[in-house]
């Protein structure tokens, strides 16, 4: 405070009491008296302000910070209190929903578990989850209940079937035993409803009514069986129970279910391949004078399929079906004849053969006939027919023809030359599987591919490769021997060479010496850098292109697919149900 006097700030007045700075807030002593609080009594003290801690109200006290401190430790225990109590809670409440469900799930019966749900869902302080699992638990229980009493009354039915079995029946009387005459009732029936002839038509009704004259054994209806399960008609497909009742009527003599056993067992038709069994059914149907049968096992004996190898048996089974019009009996017998398998070899009894074969429709012994035009064997040489036989085997899919034919175009025999005809029928071939006819065309391809170079891996496109120096071998020097210096002048005036002189033939009579010299022809390296054999210098080689078999030289190579032999494939034979007339079978 300063010693001038400073006006009041409440009242205004000057008083000599007023002392302060200039522009501080400063009371008089009337103003402040009338702001003093008035005096409390207080026992033991003098004054008011000789109390202790005592301020004045215009004097402000601010709240220390270990107060805030307290309070915020105070509120964090009081919250971990809380938090600990409902962790007790819950888990005590886990546990104990835990040992509940325990309970119901090891509960003697199930009654006694689904009374211990019920009490536990009659619970309101479970969650959604536990009520859901409750539920679960409940369902399961109910289950197991509905099983148990139906296990328990499917012993109560065994019970009293086993107690009805023990009491005595009557015995059935004895079934009517079925005749071959009842038999053919019923396949006469079936035959009727399988052809719709005066009764609507019902396969499936034909097949149940043949299986019942096939199982009694009439031979007829065991043969329709075995064609319908081949064929699937009236009943689904089985080809294992085809050939179990083919086999039944082929053991009792019908035709045609062993001919038709020979080619299933002989080709593997879906079935594994028995040769031997399929030559046991061939000989019993050739026997009864089937030509098809006849030809499969003539097939079987000139290339020793199931049997032993016998060219003239085969021949006579041959000639058996071809004497019934078998067309490839025919081409068969032109092939024995062309190569003398079995007989006495003959061109033009092969031509006549192939020939009588091409006219009953034998794509084989056309083909066979256009080679025969083509070479002039049994016949007369005429291109121009050789071509027109080939051109239609060709077209009926036979694939030597067809490579032929491709031959032929190439080479301009017997057609005019045309590359593209012949990349088509090889092309042709080729779709069939015929490796010889890929390989052409593989040929052919490349040819007219533009060339294709790649670096060459022996020089590694440098077109030069380093060796080892053939005059030093490797070593980079090499030895001479010479008298004294190899270059020096004689007393005629001329320069000696290795010790003699050119002009008077003088020798140099000085001591023999050898000279170790660098090598000229690898200047001492060792080695030389030589053309590579391979790219001849050039450092790229071809890889495809030109430099590939051409078309015209795979087509120059012999084809062994291209021949006159006995064919080794077997004619197919059909199995057809309900039989009429004379392709009916023996009957009864």
């Amino acid at each position: 405070m300063s010693d001038e006097s400073v006006p009041c700030s409440r009242c205004g007045r000057e008083n000599s009491g007023c002392h302060g700075l200039p522009g501080e807030w400063v009371l008089c002593e009337q103003c402040k008296a009338a702001e003093a609080p008035p005096a409390l009594p207080v026992r033991g003290y003098s004054s008011a302000a000789s109390l202790p801690g005592f301020r004045l109200p215009d004097e402000r006290r601010p709240t220390p910070l270990w107060y805030y401190f307290g309070m915020a430790f105070f509120l964090c225990l009081l919250a971990l209190g809380v938090i600990y109590f409902y962790i007790q809670r819950n888990s005590r409440d886990q546990a104990q929903f835990a040992a509940a469900m325990q309970a119901a799930e090891k509960a003697q019966t199930t009654e006694e578990g689904l009374r211990i749900v019920d009490r536990l869902l009659q619970q309101s302080w479970y969650d959604e989850g536990q009520k859901a699992q409750i539920q679960t638990l409940r369902m399961l229980l109910q289950k197991q209940e509905q099983v148990a009493n139906a296990v328990a009354a499917a012993r109560q039915e065994d019970l009293a079937r086993k107690a009805d079995a023990a009491k005595p029946h009557p015995a059935p009387p004895p079934p009517k035993e079925l005749t071959l005459a009842d038999a053919q009732a019923v396949y006469d029936k079936a035959l009727r409803m399988a052809g719709g002839s005066g009764v609507a038509k019902d396969e499936a009704a034909a097949f149940s009514l043949i299986s019942k004259a096939a199982y009694i054994g009439l031979p007829d209806a065991q043969h329709d069986l075995a064609a319908m399960f081949a064929g699937g008609i009236g009943c689904p497909s089985n080809l294992t129970s085809a050939v179990a009742w083919a086999r039944k009527a082929g053991n009792l003599g019908d035709l045609e279910s062993q001919a038709w056993l020979g080619w299933l067992l002989a080709s593997g038709s879906g079935r594994p391949v028995d040769l031997a069994e399929a030559a046991r059914w061939n000989e019993l149907a050739a026997a009864q004078g089937d030509a098809t049968a006849a030809l499969n096992l003539g097939v079987q004996y000139v290339h020793g399929l199931g049997v032993s190898q016998d060219c003239v048996r085969a021949f006579a089974l041959f000639s058996a079906a071809a004497s019934h019009g078998n067309a490839e009996a025919h081409a068969n017998l032109g092939a024995m004849y062309w190569k003398g398998l079995g007989v006495e070899q003959s061109a033009s009894n092969a031509f006549k053969r192939f020939q009588r074969s091409q006219e009953l429709g034998c794509v084989q012994g056309t083909f066979a006939l256009g080679l025969l035009y083509g070479i002039g064997a049994g016949v007369a040489k005429d291109r121009q027919m050789a071509a027109a036989c080939c051109l239609s085997a060709a077209r009926s899919g036979h694939v030597g023809a067809q490579k032929q034919l491709g031959r032929m175009y190439l080479n301009g025999t017997g057609v005019s030359w045309s590359e593209q005809d012949a990349i088509y029928w090889y092309r042709m071939a080729a779709a069939q599987g015929d490796e010889f006819a890929r390989q052409a065309v593989d040929a052919y391809r490349n040819t007219h591919l533009p060339s294709v170079f790649a670096p060459c891996e022996s020089c590694r496109g440098k077109g030069m490769v380093e060796r080892t120096c053939l005059q030093c071998r490797g070593t980079g020097t090499t030895t001479e021997t010479v008298k004294g210096r190899s270059v020096k002048n004689c007393s005629c005036g001329w320069q000696m060479v290795n010790g003699r002189c050119p002009n008077c033939g003088k020798v140099d009579t000085s001591p023999v010496q050898t000279v170790t010299l660098s090598c000229p022809a690898c200047r001492g390296s060792g080695h030389q850098q030589q053309t590579c054999d391979r790219c001849g210098g050039s450092g790229q080689v071809r890889v495809a292109g030109p430099a590939q078999a051409t078309f015209a030289q795979m087509i120059g190579r012999p084809d062994p697919g291209i021949s006159l032999v006995p064919s080794t494939t077997f004619m197919p034979v059909s199995l057809h149900p309900f039989r009429t007339g004379a392709n009916r079978g023996s009957g009864i």
